[in-house]
């Protein structure tokens, strides 16, 4: 029953419903003038003929009544006066003298004779008029006379009739049109209804079709490019996590590099020179064991940096997600266990206060601990136990962490740039100049931040926040729904018939062809009217009644009620609805019985009649089933429409052409933070959802794309724009505005939007992931290579310091160390080119064929020295990427088929292309040695080698650098077998598009 009341009261609340109540008011208003102008013309049609008549009749009486009047002039007054009477409209006329004598009189005279204009008689048929007998001036007597109305009564019954049955009529059309209309929207909105269940169940190619300009029509534009913003939204979300994730797989593997392939050479270099130091200890000058020295430090300290960098690089990058509760306390505890041998030798004092648990990663937080009381105890001032205290605090759903120290301090200009990577205030310090930045690294993973404070009066206190175990929330949902988009009508009504004069006077000569006019009317009356007498048999019918029910009028007359009304039964006919029936005007709804059985729904309009002191019942019934299968239709419509509403993910709300806020669905007030969309209803667009652009600035009618589209009717699709709740929080939406266009007028929009804040995460990680990339490159680049020259340097030296002193086994323990050096020199080139592929600029046009000469001319010393046969393919296309990625992908991949050709036969390389359903394939052959079936994957891998270093020279990387080239430009390369000796590297490139 509620959802019956609560459907009841929307759809009085509609504005559907105001339109049907309205233009049926104003249909009854423009009958009711029609029928009052039409009595007032027969009115001024009576008057104007009394006028005559009155004139006619004084001019008779005067000439004929000249006084003194003799017995024969009386004579002609009565034949005169009987004359008169006789005519069809005259019910009585009289003379009277002056004296009120009456002279003649003939007729139906009254009692009295009554003042003018007064009726006589209870059924008020007849009009009295006087006029005054004058000769020469003289006023010698007066005529009364009567005038029947019976034709006049006539005729404006039955113009009220015809009034009554084109109101009935006008209200049929209207009732036939609204119910046309909603079969058409039922249609539209049941196929937008399984949209979006399509759509919600996750198929994102779901569009509907569109017709016409209306709000469904609309609504409909809006739901379609809704769909391809949802498809392209998931979309950029899988790409930009296949990115992120294919970048956190590149920095785990390169830490697993480091921890191998860089050691490896590190750890010859430390031993031979160890080993040379060992044997000539004696024999070498102050000046070559200060040199041995060096290489030792620079070596040591080369494997430290290295370990911190491999813990630098394998830092998770959601720690958060992963971990479980960590006890702060706990873990600043065990980092001053491990650290208890340096605070004792420092003579440190140490103290931790109470320091809270959260979400993240212990072994990491512990880290940080280690970092900062390593770093308070290495930076100590001279002849100063270190003093370090621990203290949290909390601010703004936060906890802040302070660690501080009585050392030197950190002047205020340097207090930022020491969290980066290899950022070292005392370059003669023991350290790496990574723990800082390690610290900010893990924390800014844990959600937080790190900033240093000046300790007073001496010292450095390191802060970073941790976010408090009551900050994560889950999004609140509401279950409140509103539906405000009402769908607008326009019905078309019947121009009044209107009378002329002429027609009047027709109407008053023939007003027996008026009864003829009714029987007429009622034998073609387009709803069923129909007369009962009190016990409910047929007595009259109209030709509509008789068709409705399928009978004949032979078959129909003496029916009973009973016969075909389907809802009740002969006793409850009998005894309980005609009485109510009889008893006063009704209206109410039954269901009738056709001849063939079938079953109408209708509405019968009915009104008790007395003729002749016998009460009859006068009925008209009108099918109601289109109209009732409408209204379901259309609260189904209703229903589908709402679902698509509450259901989807997206905002949605709707604005007039005043820019207020009309309706709006759940998912809208849950994005912005409203309590319901009840909140923001009729508030104006701009304090509902405080639109911004992505610089902070507020929209103004000058760019806000919204007012724009109520302005030149254009839809819009705007992206990385703000919208702001009743929290002023700015939230990053992208969002379609879709104008709603009636007859070609632009009474509003249709916004479509939806959070874009995971996204703009990802892109955000993605960002710092890739400036994570080139810091690492940069200190690969420096603080690398600089400890590993100073190595090459001193042993070159060395070795012409000692010259022949030095045996064939040292000798070549040299070259070993010197040789181990540059082969690492080589690996951190590579690791360097590596980690900058996919940083550079915006992908542009570049052509291949140019990035394929390039490459031979680069490589034309190879291809000369071992006769290389290159074949090109002609037409090579134009792909949108990176000019010198692409150059460096074909070098790499010409270079490793004359690297690796056989001694048996000069290299032949060819590259060839073709496009596919997909786009294109590139191939590039040679005749090479080839790999095996079983190594074509692993040869991708960083510093895979197939063949021994020994064998052919190399570091391992080209392969993966050619990899990460083609996955950069979103394509795949694997290894074919080909026809005959040599392999096949294939390359599917995605279509590209303008």
């Amino acid at each position: 029953m509620r959802p019956l009341i609560e459907g009841t009261n929307t759809f009085r609340n509609s504005l559907r419903f105001k339109l049907i109540v309205g233009s049926v008011i104003v249909e009854m208003c423009m009958l009711a003038l029609m029928i009052g102008n039409n009595l007032r013309q027969s009115s001024l049609h009576l008057n104007g003929l009394t006028r005559a008549r009155t004139v006619e009749m004084a001019e008779t009486f005067s000439i004929a009544l000249a006084p003194p009047l003799a017995a024969q002039d009386y004579a002609s007054l009565r034949s005169l006066t009987d004359r008169l009477a006789a005519l069809p409209d005259v019910t009585y006329l009289a003379v009277v003298d002056r004296g009120g004598h009456t002279l003649t009189a003939s007729g139906q005279l009254p009692a009295s004779l009554p003042e003018p204009s007064s009726w006589v008689g209870d059924d008020a048929n007849v009009f009295h008029a006087r006029t005054d007998l004058e000769l020469y001036g003289q006023v010698y007597g007066r005529l009364h006379y009567g005038l029947s109305l019976e034709a006049l009564r006539s005729a404006e019954k039955s113009l009220l009739r015809q009034g009554i049955l084109i109101a009935l009529a006008e209200i049929f059309l209207t009732v036939l049109a609204l119910s046309s209309i909603t079969v058409l929207l039922t249609q539209r909105l049941e196929n937008l209804t399984r949209a979006s269940v399509r759509l919600a169940a996750g198929d994102y190619d779901t569009v509907v079709g569109i017709k016409g300009n209306d709000e469904v029509a609309a609504l409909s534009a809006a739901f379609n490019a809704m769909s391809v913003a949802v498809r392209e939204q998931f979309q950029r979300l899988d790409d930009s996590a296949v990115i992120l994730r294919r970048s956190n797989s590149e920095l785990s593997r390169m830490a697993e590099v480091m921890a191998h392939h860089l050691q490896e050479p590190l750890r010859r270099v430390v031993s031979y020179a160890q080993l040379l130091e060992r044997r000539h200890q004696h024999d070498l000058d102050a000046e070559s064991r200060e040199f041995i020295g060096y290489v030792v430090d620079g070596a040591i300290r080369m494997k430290r940096l290295l370990i911190d960098l491999q813990a630098y690089v394998a830092v998770d990058l959601n720690p958060r997600a992963g971990g479980g509760l960590a006890d702060l306390g706990l873990c600043a505890s065990q980092a001053v266990a491990e650290l208890r041998q340096r605070l004792d030798a420092a003579s440190a004092r140490i103290e931790i206060g109470p320091l809270p648990s959260v979400r993240g990663n212990a072994e990491q937080l512990t880290s940080i601990f280690l970092h900062l009381i390593d770093n308070a105890i290495e930076h100590a001032r001279p002849g100063h136990p270190p003093e370090i205290t621990v203290t949290a605090s909390r601010t703004n759903g936060s906890h802040v962490i302070a660690v501080r120290d009585n050392g030197p301090g950190i002047p205020v200009i340097y207090q930022k740039q020491v969290f980066g990577l290899f950022e070292r205030l005392e370059v003669e310090a023991a350290g790496t100049g990574i723990g800082l930045a390690m610290v900010r690294k893990i924390v800014e993973c844990h959600g937080g931040h790190a900033w240093i404070e000046n300790n007073i009066p001496h010292g450095t206190a390191v802060c970073f926040t941790i976010p408090s175990l009551g900050e994560v929330s889950s999004p609140v949902t509401t279950a409140s729904s509103q539906q405000a988009w009402q769908q607008r009508f326009a019905s078309q009504g019947l121009d009044p018939l209107l009378a002329s004069d002429q027609r009047m006077q027709q109407l008053l000569v023939q007003a027996a062809r008026s009864e003829e006019r009714y029987r007429i009317l009622l034998k073609t009356a387009s709803d069923g009217i129909h007369v009962l007498d009190s016990k409910g048999n047929l007595l009259e019918a109209s030709d509509s009644f008789l068709a409705m029910l399928g009978y004949s009028r032979q078959e129909a007359i003496g029916m009973n009620v009973s016969d075909w009304d389907a809802s009740n039964s002969a006793e409850a006919l009998a005894n309980e609805l005609l009485p109510s029936l009889l008893g006063g005007p009704t209206i109410f709804e039954t269901r009738h019985r056709r001849r063939d059985g079938t079953i109408l729904d209708v509405e019968i309009n009915s009104r008790p009649v007395d003729l002749d002191g016998v009460r009859y019942l006068y009925a008209s019934s009108r099918v109601i089933s289109d109209r009732k299968r409408a209204a379901e239709q259309l609260r189904a419509a209703n229903a589908r429409l709402r679902l698509v509403l509450e259901t989807a993910a997206e905002g949605i709300f709707g604005i007039d052409d005043e820019s207020r806020i009309i309706f709006a669905n759940p998912a809208t007030a849950t994005i912005l933070g409203w309590p319901s969309p009840d909140s923001f209803i009729a508030r104006k667009s701009y304090e509902a959802i405080g639109h911004f652009l992505t610089d902070g600035q507020e929209c103004t009618h000058g760019v806000c794309a919204i007012r724009a589209t109520l302005v030149d009717g254009q839809t819009r699709r705007v992206a990385n724009e703000c919208f702001t709740g009743p929290s002023g929080r700015h939230i990053p939406v992208e969002y379609v505005v879709s104008p709603v266009v009636v007859e070609n007028f632009t009474i509003g929009a249709v916004v479509v939007f939806h959070d874009i804040t995971e996204r703009r995460s990802l892109e955000q990680e993605l960002e710092r992931s890739n400036a994570r990339l080139e810091q690492f490159a940069y200190a690969v680049s420096h603080d690398l290579r600089q400890p590993l020259r100073t190595v090459t340097s001193y042993l070159t030296l060395l070795g012409r310091r000692l010259g022949d002193r030095l045996g064939s086994d040292e000798q070549e323990f040299m070259s070993f160390a010197v040789e181990g050096a540059r082969h690492m020199d080589q690996l951190i080139i590579g690791i360097l080119d590596y980690s900058r592929i996919g940083s550079g600029s915006a992908a542009e046009p570049v052509s291949l064929q140019d990035c394929v000469d390039q490459a031979i001319e680069n490589l034309s010393a190879e291809i000369d020295a071992n006769d290389a046969i290159i074949t090109v393919a002609p037409g090579l296309p134009i792909m949108a990427g990176h000019h010198l990625e692409l150059m460096r992908l074909f070098q790499n991949l010409i270079g490793n088929a004359i690297k690796y050709h056989s001694p048996e036969r000069a290299p032949e390389i060819a590259i060839d292309w073709r496009k596919n359903s997909h786009g294109m394939t590139i191939e590039v052959s040679d005749n090479g040695i080839g790999i095996a079936p079983a190594d074509r994957e692993k040869a991708f891998g960083i510093f895979q080698r197939l063949v021994g270093q020994g064998e052919v020279p190399g570091t391992g990387i080209g392969l993966a650098i050619c990899r990460k080239i083609v996955e950069h430009h979103g394509g795949t390369i694997r290894i074919e077998s080909r026809d005959g000796p040599g392999c096949r590297f294939v390359m599917d490139f995605p279509e590209q598009r303008p």
